[in-house]
């Protein structure tokens, strides 16, 4: 029926609700399953002076160490349940699209 199914996720419960139906979904039949998440770039703001700064880079690590235990437990729980996995992740400063 379904050859490949998206997964996004966000980290939050309602995604993670979603990545289960997704999985027993695919399970089922016999689907596979491409987990998906977003990191949003440092937002640099040339109006924000004199409040506090993060450094950029230490964001950018923490953002992808994030989306990266995001995709890997939708990546663990396919493979747990039998299911061919992939995952991505995307640099967007506009998740939504």
């Amino acid at each position: 029926m379904f050859k490949t199914i998206l997964v996004p996720t966000d980290g939050s419960l309602l995604s993670a609700k979603a990545i289960n139906a997704a999985i027993e979904f695919a399970s089922g039949n016999g689907s596979k399953v491409i987990g998906f998440t977003v990191v949003e770039p440092y937002p640099i703001s040339y109006l924000a002076e004199g409040s506090v700064v993060i450094d950029p880079d230490a964001y950018d690590k923490e953002m992808q160490a994030l989306a990266e235990a995001r995709v890997k437990n939708i990546a663990d729980a396919a493979k747990a349940r039998g299911v061919t996995v992939e995952t991505e992740i995307a640099v967007s400063t506009s998740p939504g699209e």
